[in-house]
């Protein structure tokens, strides 16, 4: 209809020469409006396209970028002396505890932090960023793909600092010994990654239109799953009604599997955790995280980017 009027014509074609001199755009009859209006926009794409960096420099830039936002997330100074309070806290409730019947409680403690805590941090500190992202990806500045690799090279050496300041005051406070403190810090740091993953997919969620709960209230009743079926609370194999299968959907089952066996001096898991081996519980929750990672480039990669 723009294209219909001669003075609405010229004006828009002075105002995209002066923006966009590489475009060039011939005003037509009525007829030929429709195909004037694709040539520009396909002539538009050509020109952003030519523009667009090379994807190994572009993974490079966004990486940089992503350091420096860390800084206010994943690095702030009061998530590190958060980390700090209850590591001690922690330690001084389960004083020397490795090894004795609160071991447990500690190790279950353990889970929960590395849950609760990353979960809420990227519930809240994600939507921003989505936000950069969708005006970016509608100006075809980059690829989804070259946004996810930068995030996971950005964001994983600064996702061990806090845990690390945290597991560094409690461990030795609760007297686990070296190893089984090596082996613990490890698997928490993989259920940081994929708590961390939980909180980015439940804003996107929750952020659709057709969903009727909030992020907040999305993000406390998948934990409360993951922590109710993971075995400490209550034993699965006195699930009623055949609810069995409701742990196996729990990182909680797999994970407190994993550091029951590396602190027992027998190296046997508790019976209310996942009866697998410990490779095969370290590699199932790698196959969580490596699923919950493509389930989060699913959801970013088919977003309504022009109604978000």
């Amino acid at each position: 209809q723009l294209l219909c009027d001669p003075a609405e014509s010229t004006r828009l074609e002075s105002e995209w020469s002066t923006a966009a001199p590489t475009i060039c755009v011939a005003v037509v009859g009525p007829d030929a409006s429709a195909n004037a209006a694709a040539e520009v926009s396909m002539s538009r794409t050509k020109l952003r396209r030519r523009a667009r960096l090379p994807f190994h420099r572009t993974v490079w830039l966004l990486a940089r970028r992503q350091v420096r936002q860390s800084r206010s997330t994943l690095l702030k100074a009061d998530e590190i002396a958060l980390n700090v309070l209850i590591g001690v806290i922690t330690g001084l409730i389960w004083w020397q505890s490795a090894g004795s019947d609160a071991e447990q409680g500690a190790l279950f403690f353990f889970v929960a932090h590395m849950t609760w805590w990353p979960g809420f941090l990227y519930l809240f500190a994600f939507p921003a960023e989505v936000a950069v992202l969708t005006k970016e990806l509608l100006s075809d500045a980059y690829s989804i793909e070259a946004y996810l690799l930068s995030k996971v090279v950005a964001d994983t050496p600064s996702e061990i600092v806090c845990p690390s300041v945290f597991f560094a005051c409690a461990l030795p406070m609760c007297g686990f010994e070296p190893v089984a403190s090596v082996c613990i810090w490890l698997t928490m740091l993989l259920q940081f990654q994929t708590s961390a993953i939980i909180g980015m997919l439940c804003s996107i969620v929750s952020d659709h239109p057709r969903c009727p709960i909030s992020a907040n209230t999305l993000i406390s009743a998948v934990n409360v799953l993951q922590m109710c079926a993971g075995g400490f609370l209550r034993d699965p194999r006195t699930y009623p009604g055949g609810l069995r299968w409701l742990s196996y959907t729990s990182i909680f089952y797999y994970s407190s599997s994993i550091i029951s066996q590396v602190s027992s001096p027998t190296h046997t898991a508790d019976p209310r955790y996942s009866p697998l081996g410990l490779g095969a519980n370290v590699a199932t929750l790698l196959a969580i995280t490596v699923g919950l990672k493509l389930c989060l480039y699913v959801s970013l990669k088919s977003r309504n980017l022009r109604f978000a």
